[in-house]
């Protein structure tokens, strides 16, 4: 049996129990599901927003890409929620972000010293 890195579970949406259950998959037979704590969920989240972030990176079509930035923005709000913010405040900050500092439609690219620092 090969030895990997992969983590042995992962946070998943809240209806993807009942529908691996229901597709009758083999992989349904070893699946097992538990409830996160409270307490996890900011941690779970972290992991949840790096996997999709990464999936981003990896797409290769509009509608891959589509599907993975829903995903992100999905984690963004619940992490919102585990921050015990709403997205009307996040997206205000943004909103403050943008027009103190700009966003990035002008494809600025900032170059760096030899420290790595900003100049």
């Amino acid at each position: 049996m090969r030895q990997t890195d992969e983590p042995r579970e992962k946070l998943v949406r809240d209806h993807i129990p009942h529908i691996i259950r229901k597709s009758g998959h083999p992989c349904a037979l070893d699946s097992e599901y538990r409830k996160a704590a409270p307490e996890e969920m900011k941690d779970l989240l972290n992991l949840k927003l790096r996997e999709e972030a990464d999936e981003l990176l990896r797409a290769t079509t509009q509608q891959q890409a589509l599907e993975e930035l829903a995903d992100l923005y999905t984690v963004i709000e619940s992490l919102a929620r585990e921050h015990h913010l709403d997205m009307r405040q996040v997206r205000s900050e943004v909103v403050a972000k943008e027009k103190d500092k700009g966003a990035f439609w002008n494809r600025y690219v900032l170059f760096l010293n030899r420290s790595g620092e900003k100049l």
